[in-house]
């Protein structure tokens, strides 16, 4: 569908009392604006429109913002009342998204509670690495991450993300590997030695007996001293467009020698006394 940019301009300054604003596979526009101090808008939803480069919101009463596509540039002037974000770059492989999401993203939201993210560092052709730890959300207490990447990638750097969301309470992560990489790739993070205080809920979706998995879950249960619950689920979160995740079981559940070699491997890591849980 085309539509430009004064016909959403229009539209906006006729609909003062409009609480939802879906824009989905549409052409034409390349800057979208939405701003009016009047706006009861609520949520916003972008997705899969290319040909967008630039967003610019003022929305005081905005609470919710979707966004499927490609790395833009953001400028989000007056949203005090945003606390749930879902950020989906699964489609794009030139590294922006990734120094966005590892940079600028905790600047441009800093007021989240509750962050979904989804990248993709597959084919990245050179490795991405972050100078500096970005400024820390303030509010993020919950934080949903898929990764598409390689698998014999370090995951280590997910453990930055932790770093800048000190209030965090839980974290999900789904990895989804492919093939290995024949020369270091993704993202190169060596993980501080930062405890993660307020954490009290971890799950894995996809989980594998991975050295680097494994690896990633001891860090988690070394540095958060307050973990109630660490999950391991074979199965996979699915997204459907404009629905809620859901969850999808794997075919086979996990042995008891795998539980019990999954346990083992973590009982040196889980000096917390953190509850370990299996799921197919």
């Amino acid at each position: 569908m085309h539509i430009s940019e004064d016909m959403i301009q229009t539209l906006i300054e006729n609909c003062p009392n409009l609480e939802c604003f879906r824009l989905r596979l549409c052409s034409g526009a390349r800057h979208l604006k939405i701003a009016s101090p009047h706006l009861q808008l609520r949520e916003i939803m972008v997705k899969s429109c290319l040909q967008i480069t630039h967003m610019e919101l003022f929305a005081p009463k905005l609470q919710q913002f979707t966004y499927r596509g490609p790395c833009i540039s953001m400028v989000l002037s007056s949203v005090p009342l945003m606390e749930h974000a879902c950020l989906d770059y699964e489609g794009r492989r030139d590294g922006e998204s990734v120094k966005y999401i590892l940079g600028k993203l905790s600047q441009d939201f800093s007021l989240l509670t509750s962050l979904s993210i989804v990248l993709n560092t597959y084919r990245l052709k050179n490795p991405v690495i972050p100078e500096v730890v970005p400024t820390p959300f303030k509010n993020l207490k919950s934080l949903t991450l898929g990764a598409i990447m390689h698998c014999n990638d370090d995951i280590g750097w997910v453990t930055m993300l932790l770093e800048v969301a000190p209030v965090l309470e839980s974290f999900q992560i789904e990895l989804l590997t492919n093939e290995k990489r024949e020369h270091p790739g993704g993202v190169l993070w060596e993980p501080s030695d930062n405890a993660h205080r307020h954490l009290r809920q971890v799950k894995f979706y996809r989980f594998r007996m991975r050295q680097a998995d494994v690896a990633l879950a001891g860090l988690l249960l070394a540095r958060a001293p307050l973990l109630q619950t660490m999950t391991f689920s074979r199965g996979s979160v699915h997204r459907s467009p404009g629905q809620t995740a859901q969850y999808v079981e794997a075919a086979a559940d996990w042995t008891a020698e795998q539980r019990s070699a999954i346990t083992r491997r973590l009982e040196t890591c889980n000096a917390f006394g953190a509850r370990l849980e299996f799921r197919s």
